[in-house]
């Protein structure tokens, strides 16, 4: 089958490589012109996609900005696998996100949003309480700029708006200022088939800060895109499923959106405590594209022959549900400089040209690379994010998912690598925290948690 990827910065590659390993012809775009050796050794690049169009059975576009392009694709007949003018929006705009959140009767924090930051500050002033800011606009990728409020008052947001008014315009066009929410965070996501979500969804837990924490599963230190992931997979008809992926079925039908689709929440810490008392699921955010590096721990647990065919399948229409190895998956991410910023500067200078070295080469099962190529046959670091390589594995046991992936961890040697020994550590609280969640509405399903 002939594939090609448009990518932004060439974070498909890894799923692209493993196409091209099941013997697929792959032709990989990526249009950040600081990423264009992204994959390089790994799969074929070209500098331009227009001319492969009509030469591709498939489509496959890793970021938010391809909506339009899908759609005429998709329009011309072509199967695609990625967004659309809308979803991109209901990810790239969060003023659009919160909108299409409440449109759907689901519990939004509440929210403001501004294109004039000191509008922001006097917001703040005058409606003292706890926030969280997030940025839309080119720094939007920047995680680092999300900034959750530590102080009751919120005194110390104003100070934070200020900092971020000198980059107003430029990187930010406008910042959503979030009433902020104490509670377990968690997300759920599924491979939407342009008519239904298949079966199982999974559950996942992220660990976005850079540092370790012995109480916090975010971390410590700059917020990243990600460090880590644990999921949970679960046949869909639970509460958590029914009360959030469930309530977008008919938008992303109308849309025509195929692909992954996921969202980000919040939930209330004492669900369950009192007999009657309501659930109080909050969506903070979705991720309506492939999610880093969630994707590669998922493609490690599904029972499946051929990725390209299960792509092709979500493409159509035509998936139907698959199976997994195991009930639990996780990644881990190893990084170097300039992680957690996006500074080519900084790669250039600290870490591309690096050397990947395995003490066992036979043992890569579960190792994806990330900001890395292969230059004269060697494995190096390579890029402009930091992310080089991401350590993936399943089990039925979080313990056992955390000891795989920290195995393959131990496996890599990188000058100056970075990355966290947590990874999973607070899951299984969490897990026994949203069990009244995690059963279905036919049926009583007991949740086995695994030894602490």
């Amino acid at each position: 089958m002939k594939t090609l990827f448009l990518s932004d910065k060439g974070d498909s590659f890894p799923l692209a490589h493993e196409m091209l390993l099941e013997g697929h012809d792959i032709k990989f775009y990526t249009k950040d012109p600081k990423e264009k050796r992204a994959g390089q050794g790994f799969v074929p690049i070209v500098s331009s996609y227009l001319e492969y169009l009509e030469w591709a059975d498939l489509v496959i576009s890793d970021d938010t900005t391809w909506g339009s392009v899908n759609e005429t694709l998709r329009d011309s007949g072509v199967p695609v696998i990625g967004g659309t003018v809308l979803t991109d929006k209901m990810e790239e705009d969060r003023d659009v996100g919160q909108k299409m959140f409440e449109a759907l009767e689901m519990h939004v924090l509440p929210s403001q949003k501004f294109t004039d930051m000191a509008q922001a500050i006097s917001y703040v002033v005058e409606n003292p309480s706890k926030y969280v800011v997030k940025v839309s606009g080119k720094a939007q990728d920047d995680k680092t700029l999300t900034y959750v409020g530590q102080m009751e008052d919120g005194s110390d947001i104003p100070k934070i708006l200020e900092h971020y008014q000198k980059r107003m315009g430029a990187d930010i066009s406008s910042v959503q200022v979030q009433e902020a929410a104490e509670g377990t965070e968690v997300a759920i996501g599924g491979w939407f088939n342009g008519k239904d979500f298949l079966d199982p969804v999974l559950i996942n837990f992220e660990h976005k800060k850079l540092m370790p924490s012995k109480f916090h599963q975010a971390g410590i230190g700059p917020a990243t895109g990600e460090m880590g992931t644990i999921g949970y997979w679960k046949d869909k008809g639970f509460d958590l499923y029914n009360e959030t992926l469930e309530r977008f079925i008919s938008v992303l039908r109308q849309t025509g959106y195929h692909g992954y689709f996921d969202i980000n929440c919040i939930v209330h810490p004492y669900i369950g405590v009192e007999p009657n008392e309501p659930f109080h699921i909050h969506p903070l955010e979705m991720t309506t594209r492939f999610g880093w590096p969630t994707i590669l721990m998922q493609i490690e647990a599904m029972e499946i022959q051929d990725l390209g065919d299960l792509f092709l399948k979500i493409a159509k229409g035509t998936a139907e549900d698959f199976k997994v190895k195991d009930t639990y998956c996780g990644c881990v991410v190893i990084g170097v400089p300039p992680l957690p910023y996006i500074d080519a500067k900084i790669a250039e200078k600290m870490s591309n040209g690096l050397p990947i070295l395995f003490r066992d080469p036979t043992q890569m099962d579960g190792v994806y690379f990330g900001d890395a190529i292969v230059d004269n046959g060697e494995y190096v670091c390579q890029g402009i994010k930091g992310y080089a390589v991401v350590c993936c594995a399943s089990a039925n046991d979080i313990r056992e998912v955390q000891n795989k992936m920290y195995a393959k961890v131990q496996n890599i040697i990188i000058p100056n690598a970075m990355y966290r020994e947590d990874i999973g550590d607070l899951i299984p609280i969490h897990v026994g925290m949203l069990k009244p969640l995690l059963k279905h509405s036919i049926e009583e399903v007991s949740i086995e948690l695994p030894a602490t």
